[in-house]
């Protein structure tokens, strides 16, 4: 029963065939008639006894404390003992029989005294008198044969019936004592009687019923009808509140249950109530769960209980109400309650909460059996045991949680879509339960159901992080590519406008805003700063600079205008003292004398550079061979260990132990321990020859083949024949396993003793015969990777390369062509490999901008490192990166401007070009795990390590070009090499030189050309075209008396461009003048072209006071150019030609010239005639007529005299025909065809205002084409009137007058047609065919 039924009670009783007895005995126990409380009844069928369990002990001792306990029952009583229960509950039940079986036999005793007390009453009397049921009586005095069949029944035993209403007497009749044997029958004859009347009667039944007295007539009522078709009889008794129904045995019996169910019906009907007690839905639940609403079921079936929040209804009978509420009220109490353990934040969110709504939503729908009790800022668990409050609390610490969002930047929570975002997500996730954010300056809370806690979490998240106001800085070249960004090349200001504040600093654009903004338009710039083609140009030449300074507005604005490019004068001092330049600057100076120009982008070859087939000791790729069937065989220095092909090749002692050897041992310390345990789980035998497979743990290999390689028998015996097939093995393993790439050492060298050159030469024999035979799909690469101190074993095997003619040696070859061409600067050099752009430059570390800035420390994690400054301090050190790549430590920015710093932690004080390679490495692995994007290295080991800056140049760089080939689309964009001291800087260019691409065309780098431009040409602009010297001359030229170098800086939208403009620098200024009455005509139009001039020239256009003299200055080929259109504007001027007019041929009168589209001609013409009508347009041209137009010119000055107005000229249409368009462009228009068409207002020429008129059929017929005609025309349209059909000249203006209408039209108040009638009038200007 569990702990809360702990106190058991046994009790005995004499019947046991009672029904439903179980359910008898829980009521009772249940009621105040026991004094008992709740409890659980423990009873087996035919048992005469049971146990009752009650939940609380005050209960078991009130019971016990009462003298007796007895249990109505229909007919009878059923009286109870109770005993305590113990464990050993024999003793008990024995007592328990031993007093009923001694209430029985008192019982039975009892019985028969009676029985012969009524023999001898009755032995006393002549006639018996016996007891009956009233209601059978009554039934019987209404029924008489059921009467007459009893008298019949008993005159056979000489006995008369006499029915009284509540006795039956029986006499004897006169006739028994003529019978033989009178005196026995006598004697027995009151027996007889009896028995036989009690058999006779026993065929009859009442059921007496009880029901409640205010609902009296209702039942008695209900019950006749019931009985109104039965054998029945109804017998009220209001005064005793009793209905007897009495009848036949089978009858009643039939009937019984169903008038005991109408009486309880009634009387349940009359009265129950319902009352309401305060226990929550999900506490009943709980209740429910554990058995209790089927316990009270069982006692009271007819009991209804509703939980309705926040109480529960109970619907029954008073008693029944009072024994449910107690029992539910002690199962409540029983409960066990727990504060709830949880995050502080989401206690806060269900303390907001109805705790009905999170009952089901947590724990009942989750068959969790516990509840939420929520009481002002307490919340608790409730449950029936221990072990489901523990569950609950479990449960709810899985299901709930809280996410905690720092805030970097505050500013983004007062944003309006910020708050809109909250109440949004709010919403969206408030099932099973709500979520709550909550937010201060420095973080968000999200608190709530897990799953939506998560998803809430990583939207605003992200909101967070893009709307988080920060600054990023692109940095330039130079500060010309700031300039040329901000006032030349704009179009990218337009994709940031109003998304980003953008400011300009020293060489840097300085992008703010939100981050998602700064982000993208970072990338917009960067790429517009890509765009940009930057070169340097630096003359050595006296007075340049002061020549520019002079003259610089004009240089400016004309190469602009000529190329778009801005060219700007870069500090002469400055570029002095850089030493870079000053080494450039030297070195063409040797090769063309001091009058020589250098160009940056060009780099300079390095001072000591290596022969193809002399390998330096810093190269790490010696050599590289490709066979016939594409096997690249490569020759390298390096430790086998770090190799990063798919396998590698260890060699092994016999017994297979890593620790003897310094290949193995070293294998084994970079793979771990588990290697040793593959090889062992493997059972190796030991042979020399034997290989074992193994995956590579630890290693950057996937597999290792481990080998026992012979010793040398100096040629004696079969170790060179096991040699080679160790090798054909290892090759064929690799292939057969689907690998692309192999690394092995110099196996049998060292303490095996075999000749380097032996293996030299049958390692590659043996790898090119493997080549041949199987000409392998999958191996591409087999790399033999040297020990870089082994000095002996690289040079035999170097040489063993050399004897193959496509052998391509040194690093420089072997890595040769793997970067971009260099540009070059001052202060940086830049190549590309990939999408990669890779920059050295001077500077310090610590203001680098890029996502990662590496430092290398000592053991001690020591800040003294060169060009580390202090700002590392700052640092908040944690090692996430400690894990995948020991000594190495990722840490936060401090004050640096990076995201991330990178500690390489080693003993920096001993690195070598191995060492450093790797470091290179492993950082850039790091890097590309977490996908950062740029990052900036230090010259590892040039500082503390004293390592050749050189050969640090190699190492870093080939390690760049490792990882970089292995991961072609990283997230890498940006790879920086910082040096602290500037001389370094020629070692790397040298690096990298000799790994960029050539040039496939080489020019010849002795001639006097730079950039395509002849230097003898730029000398001759500066020294007055002499630019041969004498030997005197040449002997003259000391040391130390070289020009002033004079730099300067272009920026231009192609290489193009650049050159264009370095040939226009040095174009000296002219000056030009016209002198011409006619400038003082110029109109508005004239001045727009002027202006137009001067911004596409780059020129400077003056007109004087009198207006009759002109003054053009700039470049001399662009003051020949407007010289040149300024005196054909003048020519036309004083011809009155139109502007657009183009040259005609001699001695042609007309000509039409087709005007292209999409120009601003052609769009004004189109547009006239798309005003009004849909016609497709084919093509416009543009008729040229200069007599026709002179005559046009005159007679419009003719009307402005004549009207004194400006105002007498229209466009309009006149539609014709195909066959009149010749004549027209040549004579123009005739009037004497009026009425051809229609002469409706005189016989003039007609002209449309609208060209959806003109282009009728009527006017503008087709041709076979479908093709119609229709011109634009000058018309002098003047004063006009209306006209008149037959009119063949205007009418006068005034009666009598010779001042005659310039034109008449169809309507004064809104004219669409004008008509003229004088042919000089109307000018042809366009023709428009259309269809």
């Amino acid at each position: 029963m569990g702990k809360a039924y702990s106190y058991p009670l046994l009790v005995g009783f004499e019947e046991t065939n009672i029904p439903s007895l179980e359910a008898k005995l829980l009521q009772y126990f249940h009621s105040e008639k026991s004094a008992g409380g709740n409890c659980k009844i423990e009873y087996e069928n035919g048992s005469s006894t049971a146990i009752v369990h009650f939940r609380r002990e005050e209960d078991q001792k009130n019971v016990l404390g009462k003298e007796s306990h007895q249990i109505s029952l229909e007919k009878s009583v059923l009286k109870l003992s109770e005993f305590l229960f113990d464990k050993d509950n024999t003793k008990s039940v024995e007592k328990i029989k031993r007093k009923h079986s001694i209430k029985s036999e008192e019982a039975r005793v009892h019985r028969f005294s009676v029985l012969e007390r009524f023999r001898r009453s009755f032995h006393g009397n002549q006639s018996l008198k016996l007891p009956v049921d009233s209601a059978i009586l009554r039934y019987l005095a209404q029924n008489k044969s059921a009467a007459d069949t009893i008298c019949s029944e008993m005159e056979k035993h000489f006995c008369i019936v006499n029915l009284g209403q509540t006795t039956v007497t029986l006499s004897p009749v006169d006739s028994l004592l003529k019978q033989k044997d009178a005196k026995t029958i006598k004697k027995e004859w009151t027996d007889t009687v009896k028995s036989a009347f009690e058999q006779s009667v026993s065929k009859f039944k009442s059921v007496k019923l009880n029901p409640v007295s205010h609902a009296w007539k209702e039942s008695e009522k209900k019950i006749s009808e019931m009985l109104l078709n039965e054998n029945v009889i109804v017998v009220p008794d209001k005064d005793r509140g009793a209905l007897s129904v009495a009848g036949p045995v089978s009858d009643v019996n039939r009937l019984e249950q169903s008038l005991y169910e109408i009486i309880n019906k009634i009387h349940r009907e009359k009265s129950s109530k319902t009352e309401e007690i305060k226990v929550s839905p999900s506490v009943f639940h709980l209740l429910c769960q554990d058995g209790l609403m089927d316990e009270l079921i069982l006692v009271y079936p007819e009991l209804k209980m509703s939980p309705e929040s926040p109480n529960l209804k109970i619907t029954g009978l008073g008693e029944e109400i009072n024994v449910a509420t107690k029992v539910i009220f002690d199962a409540v109490l029983a409960l066990i309650r727990q504060n709830l353990e949880i995050d502080k934040n989401v206690l806060e969110l269900l303390k907001d909460e109805q705790q009905e709504e999170l009952t089901d939503a947590l724990l009942t729908s989750h068959q969790i059996n516990a509840a939420f009790e929520i009481s002002g800022n307490r919340v608790q668990l409730l449950a029936v045991s221990d072990r489901d409050l523990s569950h609950a609390q479990d449960h709810l610490g899985q299901l709930l949680t809280s996410q905690y969002i720092h805030v970097e930047d505050s500013n983004v929570l007062k944003k309006p879509e910020w708050q809109q975002l909250v109440s949004h997500l709010e919403q969206a996730n408030s099932k099973p339960c709500r979520t709550r954010i909550n937010t201060t300056a420095q973080q968000v809370v999200v608190s709530g159901y897990k799953d939506s806690v998560i998803k809430v979490q990583q939207q605003l998240g992200v909101f967070l992080t893009q709307n988080a106001h920060i600054e990023e800085t692109v940095v330039v070249k130079a500060n010309a590519v700031v300039k040329y960004l901000k006032h030349f090349n704009t179009s990218w200001m337009e994709k940031v406008k109003d998304k980003v504040r953008v400011s300009y600093r020293n060489e840097a654009i300085c992008l703010s805003g939100s981050r998602v903004n700064v982000t993208h338009c970072k990338t917009v710039v960067e790429s517009a700063v890509s765009a940009v083609v930057f070169d340097s140009l630096n003359v050595c030449v006296s007075g340049v600079k002061k020549l520019f300074q002079e003259n610089e507005v004009l240089y400016v604005s004309a190469i602009k205008t000529k190329t778009g490019c801005l060219v700007q004068l870069v500090d002469n001092t400055r570029q002095v003292q850089d030493n870079a330049v000053q080494d450039m600057v030297a070195a063409f100076t040797q090769e063309f004398g001091n009058h020589g120009v250098t160009h940056s982008q060009q780099a300079l070859p390095p001072k000591a550079q290596p022969s193809v087939f002399q390998p330096t000791e810093s190269d790490l790729y010696l050599y590289h061979v490709q066979t016939n069937e594409g096997l690249d065989i490569v020759l390298k220095k390096g430790e086998i260990e770090f190799s990063m092909t798919e396998a590698i090749v260890n060699t092994v002692a016999p017994d297979f132990n890593l620790n003897s050897g310094a290949v193995s041992k070293a294998i084994l310390r970079a793979a771990g321990p588990k290697l040793q345990q593959l090889i062992n789980a493997q059972g190796p035998t030991g042979k020399v020859g034997e290989i074992i497979v193994t995956e590579g743990c630890q290693l950057k290999s996937k597999t290792v083949f481990h080998t026992i390689a012979p010793h040398w028998d100096n040629g004696h015996g079969r170790s060179k024949e096991c040699l080679q097939g160790i090798f054909i093995d290892c090759l064929d393993m690799a292939e057969n396993n689907n690998l692309t790439s192999i690394s092995l050492p110099a196996i049998g060298t060292g303490n095996l003793c075999f000749p380097t050159t032996v293996v030299a030469s049958l390692m590659l024999d043996k790898i090119l015969e493997f080549s041949k035979k199987r000409r392998p799909k999958h191996l591409k690469e087999v790399d033999i990777v040297l020990y870089p101190a082994d000095t002996q074993c690289i040079q035999d095997f170097s040489e063993e390369f050399k004897k193959f003619p496509s052998a391509s040696g040194d690093s420089s070859s072997t890595k040769g062509g793997t970067f971009s061409k260099l540009t070059s600067t001052s202060d940086m050099h830049e190549t590309k490999m990939g999408n990669v752009t890779i920059q050295v430059v001077t500077g310090d570390i610590n203001k680098e901008t890029t996502d990662i800035i590496v430092k290398a420390y000592n053991e001690t994690l020591s800040f003294k490192s060169e060009a580390h400054g202090d700002s590392g301090r700052a640092a908040e050190i944690y090692s996430s990166g400690a894990k995948s790549n020991p000594g190495m430590i990722m840490a936060q920015p401090g004050n640096l401007k990076c995201k991330k710093i990178l500690h390489v932690v080693g003993d920096c004080g001993d690195c070598h070009p191995v060492k450093i390679n790797k470091i290179v490495k492993d950082a850039l692995e790091m890097c590309l795990k977490s996908s950062y994007t740029s990052v900036s290295f230090p010259a590892i080991g040039t500082g503390q390590g004293n390592v050749n800056a050189r050969l640090v140049a190699d190492a870093m760089l080939d390690a760049m070009i490792d990882m970089l080939s292995q991961n072609a689309s990283s997230p890498l964009t940006k790879i920086r090499i910082v040096i602290f001291r500037k001389a370094m800087l020629k070692d790397f260019h040298g690096s990298m030189e000799q790994r960029a691409a050539t040039d496939p065309n080489p020019k010849d780098k002795g001639q006097g050309t730079w950039g395509g431009i002849d230097i003898g040409k730029v000398q001759g602009r500066f020294t007055g075209g002499n630019t041969k010297k004498t030997n005197k001359e040449k002997d003259c030229t000391t040391e130390g008396q070289k020009a002033d170098a004079t730099c300067f800086h272009i920026c231009g939208a192609t290489q193009a461009d650049v050159d264009l403009a370095k040939k226009l620098l040095f174009q000296e200024p002219e000056t030009t003048t016209i002198e011409d009455k006619v400038i003082g005509k110029f109109c508005d139009a004239d001045h727009q072209k002027l202006d137009d001039m001067k911004k596409t020239m780059g020129i400077s256009i003056k007109i004087e006071n009198s207006k009759v003299k002109l003054t053009i200055e700039g470049l001399s080929s662009d003051v020949l150019k407007a010289n040149s259109e300024i005196s054909m504007m003048l020519s036309r001027k004083r011809d009155a030609i139109p502007e657009q007019w183009e040259p005609m041929p001699a001695n042609t009168t007309s000509q039409a010239f087709a005007v292209q589209a999409r120009t601003s001609e052609y769009d004004e013409i189109l547009k006239l005639f798309q005003a009004s009508c849909n016609g497709t347009v084919t093509k416009i041209e543009r008729i040229q007529n200069p007599v026709l137009w002179n005559h046009l010119q005159i007679k419009k000055r003719d009307l402005e005299l004549r009207n004194g107005q400006q105002d007498n000229e229209r466009r309009l249409f006149h539609g014709t025909s195909e066959d009149t368009v010749a004549a027209i462009n040549d004579r123009g228009f005739n009037r004497s065809y009026a009425g051809k068409n229609a002469a409706l207002y005189g016989n003039g020429t007609y002209f449309a205002v609208n060209a959806s008129y003109s282009a009728s059929d009527t006017y503008s017929k087709p041709n076979q084409n479908g093709e119609k005609f229709m011109y634009v025309c000058r018309v002098l349209t003047g004063d006009f009137t209306l006209g008149q059909k037959g009119m063949v000249t205007p009418p006068a203006k005034k009666p009598g007058s010779t001042d005659l209408y310039d034109s008449v039209v169809d309507n004064l108040a809104n004219p669409t047609m004008f008509v003229v009638f004088h042919d000089t009038q109307a000018y042809p200007e366009y023709l428009i065919t259309f269809k």
